[in-house]
């Protein structure tokens, strides 16, 4: 039975409810710091939840937004929500500009600070712990698991490498030196010292530092020895987050690959990785042009490497694969600036109303409860509920195994999927 943490059932009481222009603001302290024995996350079925949250969403206006309603941009370059959702949380007073409630008439110009307050809603991760392999005064270095984003991007932000750091192993003030996607496993290092990030990711530039990464593949790679692949690769979409090699308009990448174990059983190679560089996904690309894409890869195991020939074609499937009924948020990036919603000032509140939120009680199979704050105008709240990730979905089988620079150096323990086929090397 899987073991579940269960929040404190605690209603606001009057003067911790704020209502301004008929929105509800819920003060700091309650929304996004734990209280005493409560936590931010509950755990089932072996996921790591993140019970929902208010939270703002702040940029900058960018060129294009400028002399055009807030609405129009809302509804047009933020899909993530119907117009109506956006049309209702305008005229509610949940998007502001430079600190103003916005309305459907307000023109955005340049400079303007855009804000939209939201009920945060994230994905589910593993709830494997998580390995620290080194802990000092200047680095971090862990075993990080699959399916965790490094740090806040497209939809989640408690759900990663630095909040999970630092919510759970009270670990702050840490700086990413590399990254490695959300799927993939491994040797991951933080520093503390802004000195000592500079001096890594200056080896790193300068090639001074040999990384080495497992990758289970469809096929046989039946390659002799160590073969180089020094195909360049480009973005095909920032937005969707996929690379393709291409040779006119890529940036120059190099990987070696040897393989390592040939299962004839179930047609699969183990193969060692070695970049030389870190473009975006490149291990990735270049094993799926080579073709051996990684056995359980999202992107570059899809069919349509193999069926189209044009860009536009891949695209499409890609999309209509990973984003079947939903609009495209990339989890690589993240554009707009985030930070926690603040409480209201005392002088801003017009009076309480405590019927703008409730408390909503789910049972799960293993008869526990889940209590969290329901937002009446939030559509996920009121959408079916999702059916979890299996672990197929979170789950890749590509492990960063080792990093090694000048004096020094950093390993893990290969990953459960390549022991079987390293017991006898």
């Amino acid at each position: 039975m899987a073991s579940v943490t269960k929040p404190i059932k605690r209603k606001a009481s009057p003067d911790e409810r704020q209502e301004d222009d008929g929105v509800q603001f819920i003060p700091k302290r309650m929304e996004l710091q734990p209280l005493k024995n409560e936590s931010i996350y509950y755990f089932r079925n072996g996921l790591r939840h993140v019970i929902p949250y208010y939270f703002k969403f702040s940029t900058h206006a960018k060129g294009r937004w400028v002399g055009r309603k807030v609405y129009d941009v809302f509804s047009e370059e933020f899909q993530s929500e119907k117009p109506e959702y956006y049309e209702r949380a305008i005229n509610l007073g949940k998007v502001t500009v430079n600190g103003k409630v916005a309305t459907m008439e307000t023109v955005i110009k340049d400079n303007d600070v855009v804000t939209h307050l939201v009920h945060r809603h994230e994905p589910p991760v593993s709830s494997q712990s998580i390995n620290i392999i080194t802990n000092n005064k200047e680095l971090l270095v862990v075993n990080k698991p699959p399916s965790i984003p490094v740090h806040p991007c497209g939809r989640y932000r408690q759900n990663t490498m630095i909040n999970i750091l630092k919510n759970e192993y009270d670990i702050d003030n840490i700086y990413t030196i590399h990254r490695l996607d959300k799927c993939t496993s491994g040797l991951l290092l933080f520093g503390k010292r802004i000195s000592k990030v500079q001096e890594i990711e200056e080896q790193i530039r300068d090639r001074q530092v040999h990384k080495e990464y497992l990758a289970l593949v469809n096929g046989h790679f039946n390659h002799p020895g160590t073969i180089e692949c020094n195909e360049s690769i480009k973005v095909l979409s920032h937005k969707v987050g996929v690379c393709m090699v291409d040779p006119v308009n890529g940036k120059d990448c190099s990987t070696s690959f040897t393989l390592l174990h040939y299962d004839k059983t179930n047609n699969r190679s183990l193969v060692k990785c070695e970049p030389k560089t870190g473009r975006m996904h490149q291990i990735r690309v270049h094993l799926q042009y080579l073709g051996f894409p990684i056995i359980n890869d999202p992107l570059y195991s899809h069919s349509c490497w193999t069926k189209h020939n044009q860009t536009e074609n891949i695209l499409s499937d890609i999309i209509a694969s990973r984003f079947p009924q939903q609009p495209i948020i990339n989890e690589t990036t993240d554009t707009i600036k985030t930070e926690e919603i603040e409480k209201k000032e005392e002088s801003e509140a017009k009076g309480t109303n405590n019927s703008g939120l409730v408390l909503k009680e789910k049972k799960y199979e293993e008869d526990k409860e889940i209590i969290f704050n329901v937002d009446p105008h939030c559509t996920e709240c009121h959408a079916p509920s999702r059916p979890d990730p299996t672990h197929n979905e979170l789950i890749m089988y590509l492990h960063a195994l080792s990093y090694t620079g000048p004096n020094w150096g950093y390993r893990t323990d290969p990953p459960e999927w390549a022991r079987e086929y390293l017991k006898d090397l």
